[in-house]
């Protein structure tokens, strides 16, 4: 006879053996116009130097930067999340004519508390640091929501520390 799955709010003997169970909870709905093919930042806040145009790895629209300095993000609306949750993304990155090194692109992810406060900071994917003959590379992240979380949102972060 095997034992039972362990459930939650029943009480069981001094002694019962119970096996493990998996609770699964509310799964982030997919991130809205995350191929930017509405034409538009539906869905997403861009910082300055952030726009979206035709330059694409698949479709006909994607996030572009064209800041010539510093941080600029792409950033999802927050969708509703629970703790305990896997999260997966992947984006690619095409780094344009900069020398490598110069303008680095990865993905992120972060999850957010009550107030959209932030918790443990974002998760990033790997870094894609050039991109010789117009290659697009991925950059991808894995991460759990951790206790606390109400929301998740995704992004991609481009660093360029001059203007090539």
């Amino acid at each position: 006879m095997s034992a039972p799955k362990w459930q939650p709010g029943t009480i069981y003997p001094k002694g019962s053996v119970v096996t493990a169970s998996i609770l699964t909870g509310v799964s982030p709905v997919p991130v809205a116009n995350g191929s930017f093919e509405t034409g538009d930042s539906t869905g997403w806040q861009l910082d300055a130097g952030a726009s979206i145009g035709t330059w694409a790895y698949t479709g006909s629209h994607a996030v572009q930067f064209t800041g010539t300095g510093g941080i600029v993000r792409a950033t999802s609306d927050a969708q509703p999340c629970q703790p305990g949750f896997n999260l997966s993304a992947t984006c690619y990155y095409q780094q344009g004519a900069a020398s490598a090194g110069h303008n680095v692109g990865t993905i992120f992810v972060s999850f957010h508390g009550s107030g959209g406060a932030i918790l443990g900071g974002r998760r990033y994917g790997g870094a894609v640091t050039s991109g010789s003959g117009g290659a697009w590379n991925r950059s991808s992240v894995s991460a759990v929501a951790p206790a606390g979380t109400e929301s998740v949102r995704v992004g991609v972060e481009v660093v360029r520390d001059r203007g090539d």
